[in-house]
């Protein structure tokens, strides 16, 4: 099946297998996946990670997602955090169709909208210190590298956020790609650190505002409370970043 598409923009493509709905575009990659049964859980190991961030904050206010996709962290974020203010950005007709027509995103909701723009112009015209999390997940057809990314993009990032705010991203290309992004990362941010590759090449980054000040006994505490609230395997994230510290 194929959603309502525009012509300038990479068609969608959609498939169910057993009890999973797998989102396309125009190519053989997969761009997201649900769960039928459970619409709200994160099906995908990089996209569970990309909530790492709730070792640092548990109860993000106002959350940007930078790419829309099968909608695996909206409806996530959505489900979990029903009092949060949520904007999507996403500049593709086809897959914000889709979203709404197949991955069970509602069109209307008063604490979620869904802007069809891209990330940087629309962090560009955004307040100081105005979001909690930003979550970056942005890919083309091919899914060859960010389709966001730049001093400039990471810097409206960086200042869009609250003081103790974060961001997280998916980063996925070749060691040059993904050296490049953490080291733009490094000159726009106070803190960054990440976990190692799943086992599909995504790695997962998280960047500070403000560098944390956290002892390692409170993050497993914290994990023990996400493992039980979000059904996510954040123990392995805390010891994969224990692991980031002593390498580092």
């Amino acid at each position: 099946m194929t959603a309502s598409s525009s012509c300038s923009y990479p068609r969608v493509r959609t498939e169910d297998h057993g009890e999973l709905r797998y989102m396309y575009l125009d190519s053989p990659w997969i761009q997201g996946a649900m769960s039928l049964k459970a619409p709200h859980i994160l099906v995908h190991d990089y996209a569970q990670r990309m909530m790492l961030g709730l070792l640092f904050d548990a109860h993000p206010q106002r959350i940007a997602q930078c790419g829309l996709g099968a909608g695996a962290l909206t409806r996530f974020c959505a489900h979990y955090f029903p009092q949060a203010h949520i904007d999507v950005l996403e500049p593709n007709p086809n897959v914000i169709a889709a979203a709404h027509e197949h991955f069970f995103i509602p069109a209307h909701h008063p604490q979620l909208h869904i802007h069809r723009q891209c990330a940087q112009a629309f962090l560009s015209q955004c307040p100081d210190a105005h979001y909690d999390l930003i979550q970056v997940d942005a890919y083309g057809a091919e899914a060859t590298e960010p389709a966001l990314g730049g001093i400039d993009f990471y810097t409206h990032c960086a200042r869009s956020l609250t003081q103790h705010g974060l961001l997280t991203i998916n980063l996925l290309g070749t060691p040059t790609v993904i050296h490049d992004h953490i080291h733009e990362l490094n000159q726009c941010f106070e803190a960054t650190a990440w976990l190692p590759e799943t086992e599909d090449g995504n790695l997962i980054a998280i960047a500070f505002k403000t560098a944390p000040t956290i002892a390692f006994d409170d993050l497993y505490q914290r994990a023990q409370h996400i493992e039980r609230h979000y059904q996510l395997p954040a123990r392995e994230w805390v010891r994969a970043l224990h692991e980031w510290m002593h390498q580092a």
